[in-house]
């Protein structure tokens, strides 16, 4: 993987103008050498503060994916907070295996992921999202994700669930069914 690979126009362009495109920026300027960004790399006071409360931060341990970081946001929308917790507790059926299968993409090929679909939460109201997740990987070898959900799409444009990868589309991580329990 090189920085030119990642830093693709046309997935900027799909992230729109404000904190995701903002925050892509910032994942873009950590890439060096070929090497992924780190978390010293979008650590306030880089990230923009519009983007804390929609932050997250998932740390992959063997095949599982542990919070280390959840935004007030997140936490007020899925009514609990979340760090501390795996993925595997949260999630369960096919959205487990949806998003697992996203985040372990982003990080076996260094590469940001964006997707949309609805956040379903029994009893409540579903609502649309879009997540963006970046890979971020440490000098000594420790893999995480770092992102941001966001809860209004622009301009209210509820877009199709479906996935974008900057710089490939591989259909097998099409999301059909992004619904989240």
């Amino acid at each position: 993987m090189t920085a030119a690979s990642v830093r693709d126009p046309a997935f900027a362009i799909e992230l729109g103008n404000g904190v995701f495109s903002d925050t892509y920026a910032l994942w873009c300027s950590g890439l060096r050498d070929g090497a992924l960004p780190s978390r010293d790399d979008i650590r306030p006071p880089r990230l923009p503060a519009a983007a804390v409360g929609g932050a997250y931060l998932y740390e992959r341990i063997d095949a599982r994916f542990r919070c280390r970081l959840s935004g007030t946001e997140l936490d007020r929308a899925f009514g609990r907070g979340q760090a501390g917790k795996y993925l595997d507790q949260m999630l369960t059926c096919e959205a487990l295996h949806t998003r697992e299968a996203l985040m372990h993409w982003a990080l076996d090929y260094g590469r940001p992921v964006l997707y949309a679909g609805m956040l379903v939460e029994k009893g409540r109201e579903h609502v649309p999202f879009r997540r963006l997740v970046m890979p971020l990987r440490e000098r000594d070898g420790r893999e995480f994700l770092f992102g941001l959900v966001g809860f209004s799409q622009p301009d209210g444009d509820v877009r199709p669930r479906r996935a974008w990868q900057a710089a490939q589309v591989d259909p097998e991580l099409v999301v059909r069914e992004a619904g989240e329990t």
